[in-house]
């Protein structure tokens, strides 16, 4: 979506004074409204404010209702639609705005002639919204169509394109999330060097270096974790620390960027056992936890993301109190996740270790049979194509089985 005026004007104007001018001009009803949203978007990845995104959608909604059938602006406003339901998916978490964008820029893209130069901007939309589903669903089809359609973004951008930074960064990302299901090496490598052309390219003043600079982050960990080598760690940290430093307070990227940082001064932590490092990441976590509203689906992973944090303060400290409060944060995520989701089998496991942490500290013979119980169930509920999960739950099962045994002799 584009608009007319600076930045710096957005909120010099109201909607209704912007309304008066636009009908003094004697423009249509329904060019009226799709002027009003896009002037709300253009407000909303200013300021981060979630009602100017509500009226965005609203205006743009009620412009398709009242537009002409036929109308030759139809498929640009199928877009912006399109751009409005995937940020507020981002936002609230709610599936079905997410499914609807990506129907919308599907239909879009169908429609808009290959040699169409907004037909790259399309796509780059698509591939995300395409990569944000596969976060929800864990179908590997659902991230091999993200690829897919963002290698052919990537293909159409030439080079020197204003906007090359999002198909490098689309891609990347994209990448990066296959390689972590796969571990196929030449993915991973290809997206850091992806997302590393990416930040070169991205303006200093761009809202989205961002998202570029998190998504970097998040592979450099990855690669870390391959490598084990501390200035991989390094590099991960410094580029999430910058990502942090450039967020507005409440945008949708400052939780992204809160637990990517918060996972990586723990990884470190793990390393060195610098003290401060854990207390940093808790703190960070704990911030997530806060900043996520009540019924965002993201918000069980955070409150496991933090119970895990509290578990490895706990058995450094030997503190019962932070084991029951990860364990309270972990029972609270489980309940809080879909039956026969991918994310509940997961939340289910986080909550074993953190009871089997409880039991090795106090010795309470509930927290092992528990932990048994909660296990057995994420196995039963875990997917047979995501071979890392399946081998750690039985790990973590054999030792819970080879504890009990001990305390039976």
């Amino acid at each position: 979506m584009s608009g007319s005026g600076k930045t710096s004007d957005l909120f010099q104007i109201s909607l209704d004074q912007l309304e008066r001018h636009f009908r003094a001009e004697g423009e249509d009803e329904h060019e009226i409204l799709s002027h009003l949203a896009t002037f709300s978007f253009m407000r909303y990845k200013e300021s981060g404010n979630r009602g100017e995104l509500d009226t965005a959608l609203k205006n743009a909604e009620l412009g398709l209702q009242k537009m002409p059938q036929g109308h030759s602006k139809h498929i640009d406003r199928l877009n912006n639609l399109g751009i409005i339901l995937g940020y507020r998916y981002r936002e609230t978490g709610q599936v079905k705005d997410l499914e609807k964008a990506i129907r919308l820029l599907q239909l879009v893209v169908e429609s808009t002639p290959d040699d169409d130069p907004g037909r790259l901007h399309v796509l780059n939309d698509l591939g995300t919204w395409l990569g944000l589903r596969y976060a929800e669903t864990r179908e590997i089809q659902d991230l091999d169509e993200a690829i897919r359609v963002a290698e052919l973004a990537d293909k159409l951008t030439p080079d020197g394109h204003p906007d090359q930074y999002m198909a490098f960064n689309g891609l990347g990302t994209n990448l990066g999330d296959r390689y972590r299901r796969t571990g196929q090496i030449q993915d991973l490598e290809r997206a850091i060097n992806l997302g590393k052309q990416a930040v070169n390219l991205v303006p200093d003043d761009n809202g989205d270096r961002v998202a570029c600079l998190c998504n970097l982050g998040n592979n450099l960990e990855s690669w870390y974790k391959r490598t084990l080598q501390m200035q991989d760690l390094a590099e991960a940290i410094q580029v999430t620390e910058l990502a942090l430093k450039l967020t507005l307070e409440g945008d949708v990227n400052q939780l992204l960027c809160l637990d990517s940082l918060g996972n990586k001064l723990e990884a470190r932590y793990e390393r060195t056992g610098r003290r401060q490092d854990l207390d940093e990441a808790i703190r960070l976590a704990e911030r997530a936890v806060k900043l996520t509203p009540d019924n965002h689906k993201g918000q069980a992973g955070k409150l496991c993301n933090l119970g895990a944090k509290l578990i490895r303060r706990g058995k450094l400290t030997g503190q019962v109190q932070d084991l029951d409060e990860a364990i309270r944060l972990g029972e609270l995520a489980v309940k809080s996740t879909p039956n026969g989701s991918i994310d509940r089998s997961i939340h289910l496991n986080n909550l074993g270790h953190f009871l089997e942490s409880r039991y090795e500290l106090t010795s309470q013979m509930g927290d092992l049979e528990e932990a048994l119980r909660v296990v057995e169930l994420a196995e039963n509920l875990s997917p047979d194509d995501f071979p890392d999960l399946t081998r750690g739950m039985k790990v973590l099962k054999n030792r819970l089985e080879s504890q009990r045994e001990e305390q039976m002799r």
